[in-house]
This record gives structure tokens, sequence and C-alpha cells, in this order.
């Protein structure tokens, strides 16, 4: 039996072998049309910067390679004896060979991801606040892998300037949209899914990836500033030092709430009942307004922001209350979207200020946004005490703790039936 593998061996060998030196001695005519075809596919690579371009190019480079190295290896070796040269000639292919199919593999191991990008997760209870954009320019950035967000594994993106083309956010009934140029700077990003396409190494590639995953490794080859396409995000959280919207569109099928410790109206008009969508509600025109201390509460995403400056603002409400100064008198005002705005804004002067200001909005629709310190949050109960990270926030419970007083009653469970949460006597 040993003897019959050693023959077909040295059979194989001496074919193998054989064919190699009559290519070899062909060289003249091989040799261009490998380099011709590996200069046509590094074209194609450059200009369309497609992954497959790139390891065509790759293969037939490598190719070549290997063919001309144990050419200029053997070809000095080759002796009046045939079978010696063959077996010189097919020793060194036997290793020159397997040391390449080895990088390869393992070139293509790393880009698996970027070869086969995975399916986007469905959305759940926990996951239904979905960004999108068709561009997303981000300087001075880093991406990392499996970090723990409030109870989940995220990806956590970070990034000192980010521009963002055709941004649209989806949560639940809503959707806030900018079809311009939005910009953020001072970026802190937790997601539990990204799909993108971007370039490394001059290849435009797709990628995938969940937050319980690292990126793929194709990402940190990724040039600074990094140009993304196509983008999809699920986010959990989110925070921006400054964010300034082109045009920012805000519509909801089920109304929101806005808040403000402060809000200054130039240039405005305060007028209904109107119908917007079936729906009774007040209309707000401001031309220019500046607020202080915002809060937006969407269906369990809050947004947040220090300062806010507004342009050609439009408010479709359905509830609104506000303190103002009329003449002199320090005034409440509160009306529905079926009711006629209260007469005494007509003694509000221009530019008017109104203090302590909640409006329950389906629509807002404003240009030249500028917000600092922006923050968004997803409202989910991360402790499963029935009660929403917000709900917890205002009674003063522990959001990651189910029983915050440690009574042996959970806080959703107090809050229910009518005891204190936060009183261990009173349960």
């Amino acid at each position: 039996m040993g003897n019959g593998l050693k023959e077909k061996w040295s059979d194989f060998a001496m074919k193998f072998g054989m064919g190699f030196l009559g290519m070899w001695n062909k060289k003249h005519i091989v040799f261009p049309v490998l380099i011709a075809i590996t200069i046509i596919l590094g074209i194609w690579w450059m200009t369309a910067q497609y992954l497959w371009a790139m390891f065509f190019c790759l293969f037939f480079a490598i190719l070549t390679i290997i063919l001309g190295l144990t050419g200029l290896i053997t070809m000095p070796m080759v002796t009046k004896d045939l079978t010696k040269t063959v077996k010189v000639v097919t020793a060194t292919l036997g290793v020159i060979i397997p040391v390449v199919v080895a990088i390869l593999a393992f070139t293509f191991w790393m880009l698996w991801p970027v070869l086969f990008v995975g399916a986007e997760p469905d959305l759940n209870e926990e996951v239904e606040f979905v960004m999108t954009f068709d561009k997303a320019e981000m300087g001075g950035y880093s991406i990392e892998g499996r970090v723990e967000y409030r109870g989940q594994m995220t990806t956590y993106i970070r990034a000192d300037e980010v521009k963002l083309w055709n941004f649209t956010q989806y949560h639940k009934n809503n959707i806030i949209s900018d079809p311009g140029l939005t910009t953020v700077k001072g970026l802190d990003l937790y997601v539990t899914y990204v799909k993108s396409t971007g370039i490394a190494l001059g290849v435009k590639s797709a990628t995938a990836w969940n937050g319980d995953e690292n990126p793929p490794f194709v990402v940190s080859l990724m040039a600074d500033p990094m140009e993304m396409w196509d983008v999809t995000m699920h986010v959990v959280g989110i925070g921006q030092k400054e964010t300034t919207f082109e045009t920012i569109e805000i519509k909801s099928e089920v109304p929101g709430t806005i808040k403000t410790s402060e809000t200054a109206m130039e240039g405005w008009s305060i007028t209904g009942p109107a119908e917007y969508n079936g729906v009774n509600m007040t209309s707000v025109i401001v031309d220019k307004a500046g607020v202080v201390d915002l809060i937006q509460y969407y269906e369990g995403l809050t947004i947040t922001a220090n300062l806010g400056n507004l342009t050609n603002m439009r408010l479709n409400c359905t509830h609104i209350i506000g303190t103002a100064d009329v003449e002199g008198m320090v005034t409440t005002m509160e009306w529905n979207g079926t009711e006629e705005p209260p007469w005494l804004l007509e003694m509000l002067d221009d530019p008017a200020v109104m203090t302590d200001v909640t409006m329950d909005t389906i629509y807002l629709r404003s240009e030249d946004v500028v917000l600092e310190n922006m923050t968004q949050v997803l409202e989910m109960d991360y402790d499963g005490d029935g009660l929403s990270h917000s709900e917890e926030v205002a009674l003063g419970t522990d959001p990651l703790i189910k029983d915050s007083d440690g009574d042996g009653v959970s806080d959703g469970e107090e809050v229910a039936s009518g005891t204190d949460p936060l009183d261990p006597e009173n349960h």
C-alpha cells in the first residue's frame, strides 16, 4: 500500500512539475496576460470599489507572484536530470501555495461579516427606536463593541462631529426627520444593531452586526473621518452636545408632550380650534423661538436639551398650559385643542415670554434648529417592576432596582396599591 501511494504521488508530482515547466517556457505570453488581467481588475477595484473586484485582483496578483517566484527559485536549479528538476519545482510550489492559501483563508475569515451581511433583526418592545440616513460623515470617532448600557449589550459609537444627510428617526407612532443636513457635535450613541456601507482599503463594503457582537474587523480599517451610506441603527441611548437641523419635522399619531421652563416667541400667532388629520387642535406659529430646559416625550422616547433656538416653527397642539406676565399680572392659561385660545393671549406683547409651558403635540415643524446638550433615551422598564424609566425618575425610585426600599414588594406593585415605594414601613 505504501509503495502504491508513493508511486501515485511521484506520478502526480511529475505531471504537476512538467505542467509548470511547460507554462514557464511560455512566460512571454502567460505573464503579460496575467499582469494585464491584474491591472484591469485593479482599475475596476479602485473605480467601482467593489469587494469582489478586490478579491479577484488580489487572486490574480498572487497567482502571478507565485508563478514568478517559483520560476525564479527553481530555474537556477534546473539540471539535465528532468526528474530532479520536477521534484524541485513541485517541492517549491508545495511550500508557497499552502502559505498563500492560509493567508487568503485568514483574510476571507476576517471579512466574512462583510461578504455575508446578516439580516436585520425584528423590532420588539425593547428596541423600537430606529435611525436611518442616506449618508453620514463622522470625525474623531471610535466604535467599541459589547458595551453594556442599561442592561443591554450595545455598540458604543462616539464622535466629535457628525454630519447626517436625509436623517429619519422612527419610534412607534412618531417620525422625526430632516431631509437636509443634520450636524451633531459631541455624539455618544448606544445601538443594538448597525447596518451600513463604508470604505476600507479602497473598497466599499456593506457591514452589519448586533450589539452583542464586536464590530467587523474591516470597520477598524476605515479612515477618519469615516463616510457611511445607507445606514440603519437600532438605538437605545443617544447624547449630543449640540445638534443643528436644517428642517426638523415631527409627526405623531399619538400626541407627545413638550415641556419648557421658558419659551420666548417672536413673530407669533396662536389660533384655533382647527382640524389636523381628523383631530381638533390649536395652531401655534412662531417666526423665532428660544426655549430653555426642553423636554419632549413620545411614547417612551425622551428628548432633552438645555437650550434651543428654532426658526419658522409650527406646532399643532391638542392641549396647552403655560404662564405669562399679562399687563403686570402673572397668569396661568390652559386650554384644549377643541377650545378657542384664551383672550388673554391677545394682550401679550411680541416678542412674548411664557414659562412652565406644557404642550401635547401631534405635529411639529421648524427650520434652522439648534439644540444644546441634546439627549435621547428610550424609556424601558429596565428592572421589570412595571414602571418605566421616566416614571421611576419622577417618583424618585431606582430604575435599576425592582424593589427600591427593600420591603419585599416591587415598586410597581406599591404604586398600584397606593403605598410608598420609598418607605420600607409602608407597603
